[in-house]
């Protein structure tokens, strides 16, 4: 009986840290953005520009295509998911460039989720359809703006 116990533990234990280690999909923005409902629930990988949205939220951009992707920190979301965010040099690179006249381009991490169609659940103060819930950034480029 403690041997099919111990069995058991163990299993659950290593399918939770597979889900916690699942490899994100490389993706492109406007990929994921045309098809939505195949990547919502998903870990995925993508290249963009972080952009402030309206009230004080971030989002990111792919440059050539629509709508936005509302930035969140998983502390943000509910329910939290099974990881928190990588607190790496990069990561503390994002928030620097917040304050400043530049933009960060870089490869962001994490899941991305979907409203659907219904708009009562539109994600953020934004009214988002789609967010990426950040677990780690990688590849950080700043691009200082000019002055007007």
């Amino acid at each position: 009986m403690n041997r099919l116990l111990l069995l058991a533990f163990i299993t659950i234990s290593l399918n939770s840290f597979a889900d916690d280690m699942e490899k994100p999909l490389k993706v492109d923005l406007c990929t994921v953005a045309e098809n939505p409902q195949l990547y919502d629930g998903k870990m995925i990988e993508i290249n963009a520009s972080q952009i402030r949205l309206k009230k004080n939220e971030w989002g990111l951009d792919g440059d050539i295509c629509l709508p936005v992707f509302l930035l969140v920190l998983p502390l943000e979301v509910s329910p939290m998911p099974k990881f928190t965010h990588e607190r790496t040099s990069a990561f503390d690179e994002l928030f620097s460039v917040r304050g400043e006249r530049a933009t960060f381009r870089a490869n962001f991490i994490g899941r991305f989720d979907w409203a659907g169609t219904d708009k009562k659940k539109l994600f953020g103060r934004s009214k988002q359809s789609m967010r990426l819930v950040l677990k780690s950034v990688s590849n950080p480029m700043k691009i200082m703006l000019p002055y007007k």
